[in-house]
């Protein structure tokens, strides 16, 4: 899991805990208090989405961010995103690969 090196682009939550990572992140959903998570997820903004867009550069997952609606969701995307980071489904070989495979034998 990359971590990010530019302290100006941490994730400085409003208790003071500062993500550098979608690990991080991850952590931050399991632990913050209330009142911290719903001043950076509310109904006018999603600053995990935004932070995870802007900083993270991981698109997919910060387009489904946007969409949930409670913290478990969210939680439950990251940790989707972290296992599928640290298992990656092995890319399949395209028929012509296989092709040329089998008449290279």
């Amino acid at each position: 899991m990359e971590e990010i090196k530019d302290s100006s682009h941490y994730f400085y939550a409003r208790d003071g805990n500062i993500l550098k990572n979608m690990g991080d992140l991850l952590t931050f959903l399991e632990n913050a208090d209330d009142g911290t998570f719903s001043h950076h997820f509310n109904k006018e903004k999603n600053d995990f989405a935004n932070w995870t867009d802007g900083t993270l550069k991981n698109h997919s997952l910060a387009r489904k961010m946007y969409s949930t609606k409670t913290r478990e969701e969210m939680h439950n995307l990251v940790k989707k995103e972290i296992e599928k980071s640290l298992h990656p489904t092995p890319k399949k070989k395209s028929i012509i690969s296989e092709i040329k495979e089998a008449f290279s034998r």
